[in-house]
């Protein structure tokens, strides 16, 4: 399913389309996979793949959660995880499809693309996440990662360097905005910059860059400019 996506494009997940897909609907499509979902508040239905902790046959975890509004599906929520220290080559077989180069490939230039660092963290890593907005087609994707120290401090998407990758699905055109549906907490909100204002690259060369599957670039972006 990571590698078909059932025969459908994004925003649609796995068969399922917000602002088509009717809410009634969602119990029955897992359920095709032995799957059975949680509901919340009577708002939000919640699925998981998460092996234990100590196992490592899948290498992450899979998690989703979709909300509904007059009887049809409203949006979803996809995220997944590296689980512990230990990478493979099983997440970046996987997610091939949401890689950076297929997502700009086949939606064309984002609308807005920002960053959010941080430059001063409690511990080992700087983590950062790349946020990719196409706005008009309801789609938010986000990679994560530990940038790696210097000046500049750097940072490379590739699916092979990530910790983690989610997605915000909403129905195409006007909608609310992606940046609220993604429910950010204050403080990842105060760490996000524009991509132009973080690494002086603007959103058209950043796609023209990174659509090329052998791109090696990784975004450069200097301390000072970080809050």
């Amino acid at each position: 399913m990571l590698g078909t996506n059932a025969g459908c494009e994004l925003p649609c997940w796995w068969g399922i389309t917000p602002g088509e897909t009717k809410w009634e609907m969602v119990p029955e499509i897992f359920g095709v996979y032995g799957i059975t979902g949680h509901l919340y508040r009577n708002t939000t239905l919640s699925y998981g793949f998460d092996p234990p902790r100590g196992e490592r046959r899948y290498y992450y975890n899979l998690v989703f959660h979709l909300t509904h509004q007059e009887g049809l599906v409203h949006s979803i929520r996809i995220q997944s995880q590296v689980l512990g220290d230990l990478k493979t080559n099983r997440f970046p077989q996987d997610w091939q499809r949401y890689a950076l180069h297929q997502v700009l490939s086949r939606y064309g230039q984002p609308s807005q693309v920002m960053l959010e660092f941080w430059p001063n963290p409690p511990g080992p890593y700087y983590p950062y996440s790349l946020l990719v907005f196409y706005d008009h087609q309801g789609i938010l994707i986000r990679y994560g990662g530990s940038a790696i120290p210097g000046e500049p401090f750097r940072m490379c998407p590739k699916l092979e360097e990530i910790d983690y990758l989610n997605l915000w699905l909403r129905p195409p055109g006007e909608g609310p905005s992606l940046l609220e549906l993604a429910d950010l907490d204050r403080a990842e909100l105060a760490q996000m910059l524009p991509l132009e204002e973080a690494t002086g690259m603007g959103i058209q060369t950043f796609y023209e860059t990174f659509r090329e599957a052998d791109a090696t670039v990784c975004l450069e972006s200097p301390v000072e400019v970080w809050p």
